[in-house]
């Protein structure tokens, strides 16, 4: 450790104390229903008021205390670099730390962030950063305030407002016309309300699995599955979609054909939902590639599309209620993770190159 190290810690250790030793600090603070952590100039936490703890009671002052925000919630990005929150290259698109600098920088700023933490817990969080001078030094205003029911709420009335409601008003309209006297060949349209119906429980059942496992209420059911035949699978089901268009899913060249063992529904929603995301991402025609390929110790699924993910887009992939498509979506890629990683015993990740596209990998032990 050399001497700027030193200086530092003994600088973290006095300002903590700073408001140890002060009661007017921690009496003021504590008696605001707000949460709030105070950062020094460095980003560290040097006190966090007792509101924080009630909501956050999972974490403790010894666990926070010196910390910064990213630290404190165990961000994955927090430990990617040496440096700690803020320093991964992905920190700049963070809204807790963008609100952060610009309270450095004397301004007060308001940000929403989504945070992932090591255990796959997404927290929606709304920031606010505000500059203030105590005992003539520098420090932060960091204000909390747990914004995941209203992101929640925007997800479940995007579901049942718009896509529910969609899928029943097509299965209304198909009825209505079986109704009538047609020629034969308007026997497709009794496809199309089974196709329709089956949408419509699928997205029913999605919400019911992602509530439950976010309990930690759902159970997992292992059977055998054939990787080419749950891929055939796959390919059926989500080429009916009305933003499939001209694009197509083929089987990856070097697909090999094995057994495994999974959940099949909550694999197949995994794989549904990385189908549907490469599919609007290649909107309105392209091609989506599902692959397969086994090897001593796990089988990797994987979907490519040639379409590449910004930076910004990157960093965010996998939080809670963030998607490119708007506010109200943002469930596919964090259930992806979850269920992956939580309940199927797996990996997931990601690459995304301007020149070979982007690719979703799912890894299941054997």
């Amino acid at each position: 450790m050399d001497r700027s190290d030193t200086l530092k810690i003994e600088n973290l250790e006095r300002q903590i104390n700073l408001f140890k030793n002060q009661p007017i600090y921690q009496t003021l603070f504590d008696k605001i229903p707000d949460l709030i952590i105070i950062l020094n100039s460095d980003r560290d936490a040097v006190f966090i008021n007792k509101a924080f703890y009630r909501v956050f009671s999972f974490l403790n002052s010894e666990d926070a205390i010196g910390k910064r925000p990213g630290e404190i919630f165990s961000c994955i990005n927090s430990t990617k670099v040496p440096g700690g929150c803020g320093c991964a290259s992905v920190c700049e698109y963070c809204g807790a730390y963008l609100s952060i600098v610009q309270a450095l920088n004397g301004n007060d700023s308001t940000n929403e962030c989504n945070i992932l933490d090591n255990s796959n817990n997404s927290y929606s969080l709304r920031v606010k950063s505000s500059p203030t001078i105590i005992e003539n030094e520098q420090f932060i205003i960091f204000t909390l305030i747990d914004i995941s029911n209203e992101k929640r709420k925007e997800v479940l009335e995007r579901v049942f407002f718009h896509d529910i409601l969609n899928t029943a008003t097509s299965i209304t309209s198909i009825s209505k016309l079986l109704e009538m006297d047609l020629p034969d060949e308007y026997s497709d349209y009794k496809k199309m309300l089974n196709d329709s119906s089956n949408r419509l429980i699928v997205e029913i059942v999605n919400q019911k699995q992602l509530l439950q496992a976010e309990q930690n209420k759902l159970k997992v059911e292992k059977t055998k599955l054939n990787s080419l035949q749950f891929a055939e699978v796959m390919i059926g089901t989500n080429s009916s979609y009305s933003f499939v268009k001209d694009s197509k899913i083929n089987i990856s060249k070097d697909f090999e054909n094995f057994d495994f063992y999974s959940d099949s529904a909550l694999i197949g929603r995994v794989i549904s939902n990385l189908l549907k995301n490469a599919l609007e991402a290649e909107y309105p025609s392209g091609t989506v590639t599902l692959g397969a390929k086994e090897n001593s110790e796990s089988y990797l699924l994987y979907v490519h599309n040639k379409k590449y993910m910004p930076k910004d887009v990157q960093a965010l992939i996998f939080r809670k209620s963030f998607s490119t498509k708007g506010m109200g979506r943002g469930i596919g890629t964090y259930s992806i993770k979850l269920f992956t990683e939580n309940y199927l015993d797996g990996k997931v990740w990601f690459e995304s190159d301007e020149d070979r596209g982007t690719s979703f990998y799912i890894e299941l032990p054997k």
